[in-house]
């Protein structure tokens, strides 16, 4: 950036070969739509890559508590609902190998 603002990038610029340049098509809302069987790095990159327009959206099941079957709780799936995703966080990768390798239930 210091030959940005100094002024000698533009002496160093080069102009573009047309028949060289490649076209990036226009992103659509569909290409915005998270999926869960992902990865979080590419979950997180999405929401990264899309914040503006359209942004990311994600479609989570909506359940109720339903009757006791026993000691276990049953959820009815009521249906779906669309929610727009603004932000994105992911863990630190160590904490997140020491979660792995916890047991279960600790």
């Amino acid at each position: 950036m210091q030959r940005v603002w100094s002024g000698e990038a533009a002496q160093l610029a080069q102009q573009q070969v047309e028949a060289e340049a490649t076209h990036a098509a226009k992103l659509t809302k569909e290409e915005a739509q998270l999926d869960f069987q992902q990865p979080a790095r590419v979950l997180h990159n999405k929401v990264r890559a899309f914040a503006r327009w359209p942004g990311t959206f994600a479609a989570l099941a909506v359940s109720s508590s339903g009757s006791e079957n026993g000691d276990k709780q049953q959820l009815q799936q009521q249906g779906q609902m669309q929610v727009k995703v603004l932000r994105s966080r992911l863990g630190d990768a160590a904490a997140e190998q020491v979660l792995q390798a916890a047991p279960a239930g600790q």
